[in-house]
């Protein structure tokens, strides 16, 4: 329902107790009567008329049945799932409280001035479009409680330029995190099962990304346009990589295991396809033994160097790194604890 126009206020007679949608050529700043409405709410148009600029929340009664607000925030009833935003702030960071489980659609989109949003671990979701074009954002810690990623929800955010997403996530949803321009590595835990179509779409810097071997399958352009992306390792766990999944990429070499759907796609695109070690046989013997942990400390104390193919074979917990815990993890295995 649109709101009727009376003597240049709102008529609140059939209102729900907050509106946000407003037929454009009755957007102004709007005296909203505190007596008439539940909660006073500015807007103003922007040059899209889909996208409102929302001024800080001033108040919303405690009579309100749906809502509250805190410091201009606006939550539902119970502060479990965050609402809103005011895209218009000039803060540059912001602290969502403890207690709030979702984080919901569009929340804080085109908030341009925020740099920084810490998320707490009672947080379960992120919403499609929560993030998207916040231009200055350039750090979000995303707690390992989150289990879903929603579509688009970084897209845009074209200062951000690292991301680590938890071992909770299952799945990254489509246009994820397109055009995040300055984002440089993705790290992917082992419990996500798919990668959504456009996720990583015109991310331009982007060089490094781990894919575990949960992975099933990549979606439709979910890689296009990474014009740094040279070089990528395909599990032997993807069984499907969608239509231009890397187009007009700067891949190059697809690194996968012999046999593998990794091996086919390569030789179908005519990328350089590089055979991959088991993991933890590091010097590719096909025997898991104290060479492969000696050459795992070595690494870690700086002593020598190790090829890609042996970087990938020694990386035991598919962190991006060679460390102690790739050399803990070996030697459970060769101790048959694990």
């Amino acid at each position: 329902m649109f709101a009727k126009q009376t003597k240049g206020c709102l008529n609140s007679e059939n209102l729900p107790p907050a509106v946000f949608h407003v037929k454009q050529k009755y957007l102004c700043f709007l005296p909203l009567r505190r007596e008439n409405f539940f909660a006073e709410i500015a807007l103003s148009p922007l040059k899209s008329p889909l996208i409102f600029q929302i001024s800080p929340l001033r108040y919303v009664a405690a009579r309100n049945p749906n809502y509250t607000s805190e410091n201009g925030v606006l939550f539902n009833k119970e502060k479990t799932t965050l609402l809103q935003y005011p895209a218009g702030s000039p803060e540059t960071s912001y602290t969502i409280p403890d207690g709030v489980t979702s984080i919901g659609t569009s929340v804080f989109g085109y908030c341009f001035a925020l740099a920084s949003v810490t998320i707490p671990g009672s947080v379960t979701s992120i919403g499609n479009y929560a993030f998207q074009r916040c231009d200055s954002l350039t750090s979000v810690t995303i707690p390992g409680s989150v289990t879903s990623i929603g579509s688009y929800a970084f897209s845009g955010c074209i200062a951000l330029t690292s991301i680590t997403i938890p071992d909770s996530v299952t799945s990254i949803g489509n246009y994820a995190f397109q055009r995040c321009d300055s984002l440089t590595s993705v790290t992917i835990p082992n419990s996500v099962t798919s990668i959504g179509e456009y996720a990583f779409y015109e991310c331009s810097a982007l060089t490094s990304i781990t894919i575990p071997d949960s992975v099933t399958s990549i979606g439709n352009w979910a890689f296009e346009d990474c014009t740094s992306l040279e070089s990528i390792v395909i599990p032997g766990s993807v069984t499907s990589i969608g239509n231009r999944a890397f187009k007009y990429s700067g891949l190059k070499t697809v690194y996968g295991f012999t046999g593998s759907y990794a091996e086919t796609y390569a030789n179908d695109n005519s990328y350089t396809f590089v055979a991959l070690y088991d993991s933890g046989d590091v010097n590719g013997d096909d025997t898991l033994d104290l060479t492969d942990y000696a050459l795992i400390a070595n690494v870690t104390v700086g002593a020598i160097d190790l090829t890609d193919v042996e970087k990938i074979a020694a990386d035991l917990n598919c962190d991006g790194a060679v460390d102690a815990f790739d050399a803990a993890l070996l030697n459970l295995r060769l101790n048959n604890y694990c």
